[in-house]
């Protein structure tokens, strides 16, 4: 007899053959092998007083894929590669770049919403630099926006801050000497035009400051 192993899902999994002029020869012997199967047949006799050695065939596959398409092991042929998807014939997938996937066994490829965040030629979904979650929609901690650029710009925000401050502080320091040099209505009218610069200084530079530190 002739038997298939490892056991097929549909079919015959052995035949027996007849032996005409010391050859052997199958009855009825077709194989159908599923995708990504290795299959190989043993042949043997039944008869065990004959002095014969049991044989093992070579691997018998499937038929290759064309490069553009796709196939699932245990399938029965090849498949159209899904749109997103990089194939090569095989049973593994790739990502485009611009396109998400969620496990490797999936044959869902979903468009990102910024292309250039998902990058291409992996097995899964994966991220560019600095961004991250499902269809690289998040941003990894300290950045923001669409590109995930870096918030770092709060340092320069209070940088800029107290230079004014320091600034205001020494224009009103010297304003306000000058006025005591004065008489007391200019001394007095001095002193409240300074303040008021002060107020209304200190008002500009927490609204510059509020725009430095505001989320971008």
């Amino acid at each position: 007899v002739a038997r298939l192993e490892p056991t097929p899902t549909r079919g015959q999994q052995q035949w027996k053959f007849v032996v005409k002029n010391g050859l052997f020869t199958g009855v009825g012997m077709i194989v159908v092998p599923q995708m990504g199967v290795t299959y190989r047949l043993h042949y043997s006799l039944l008869d065990t007083r004959q002095n014969v050695t049991n044989i093992t065939t070579s691997p018998i596959e499937a038929q290759p894929c064309g490069h553009s398409d796709y196939f699932v092991v245990g399938g029965d042929g090849c498949l159209p590669c899904p749109p997103g998807a990089l194939c090569n014939g095989t049973n593994h997938l790739l990502t485009r770049p611009g396109f998400w996937r969620a496990t490797t066994t999936s044959v869902r490829f979903v468009k990102c919403k910024t292309t250039a965040a998902c990058l291409g030629n992996h097995t899964v979904g994966t991220c560019k630099a600095n961004h991250r979650g499902p269809l690289c929609t998040l941003c990894e901690e300290g950045y923001s926006g669409e590109d995930c650029h870096s918030c770092g710009g709060n340092e320069a925000g209070w940088i800029q801050f107290l230079f004014f401050v320091v600034l205001y502080v020494v224009v009103f320091s010297a304003t306000t000497f000058d006025a005591f040099l004065k008489d007391a209505n200019t001394k007095r009218h001095l002193g409240m035009s300074s303040f008021k610069r002060f107020i209304g200084y200190m008002q500009t530079c927490g609204s510059l400051s509020g725009i430095n530190q505001a989320p971008v």
